[in-house]
């Protein structure tokens, strides 16, 4: 192990071969040598694409360095989940999404778009910002889940729609495009825009999912300010 510390930096593949001598031995926690070294050498150089691949629009996995040592001990997946949590426990959210992917763990990758989207969807756009990575990424992600199917509970799976559609609501807001916005919520179903609506509106609060309840609040003020606006058009004219 102090060996392969002189180039694992900078010679990934020939450090993997090396890690491959320790496939049979396990960590004082049971966990298998191999996998573990890997997860650090993936989370210390963050070369997360050339060790696994990465998961292309169309559903496919590109491959990675690790296929090589594909067997009845390595598992790709199995590694990139470890990556994943790895990444969580130090905050590195962002990053854990696509290893949650290329680990086939649709539930986790959900969650953490949802708990990140709550915190910026009501923010203006700006290039390359939070925001607009995690907009393009629910929208891939959408596509995609939506072909193969989804794998996850319900009730996450339409937290997550509900806060992509969001993204757009806002977006329609900053700009000043009222009209498209407040069809955009109505179609939404979680503000009632008329009062025949309260009842239902109530009704479906109840089954939200926290995460899209936070921005409840983002919401109403942008939708008041909509209807301050339009109101004071018409008194115009």
């Amino acid at each position: 192990m102090l060996y392969v510390r002189k180039f694992e930096l900078t010679c990934i593949n020939e450090a993997m071969h090396y890690f491959f001598l320790l496939r049979n031995y396990n960590t004082a926690e049971g966990q298998n040598l191999f996998n573990t070294c890997v997860t650090d050498l993936a989370v210390e150089t963050k070369q997360y694409e050339m060790i696994l691949g990465r998961v292309q629009r169309n559903g496919i996995r590109t491959k990675g360095l690790v296929d090589q040592f594909i067997g009845s001990q390595i598992n790709g997946q199995e590694i990139a989940q470890l990556i994943g949590d790895d990444l969580v426990k130090k905050g590195l959210c962002e990053e854990a999404i696509d290893l949650y992917d290329l680990a086939n763990n649709q539930e986790e990758v959900l969650n953490i778009l949802c708990g990140m989207l709550s915190r910026v969807v009501h923010l203006e756009n700006e290039p390359d910002s939070l925001r607009t990575r995690l907009q393009e990424r629910a929208i891939v992600f959408a596509e995609r889940f939506s072909r193969e199917g989804y794998k996850t509970s319900p009730n996450l799976v339409n937290s997550f729609l509900k806060l992509k559609d969001l993204l757009s609501f806002f977006d329609q807001y900053h700009a000043k495009q009222y009209p498209q916005s407040l069809k955009t919520l109505q179609d939404l179903q979680i503000v009632p825009l008329r009062p025949e609506d309260l009842d239902e509106r109530v009704k479906n609060f109840k089954n939200l999912n926290a995460d899209v309840c936070k921005v409840m609040p983002d919401i109403l003020l942008a939708t008041m300010n909509m209807l301050f606006a339009q109101y004071q058009k018409i008194k115009r004219k």
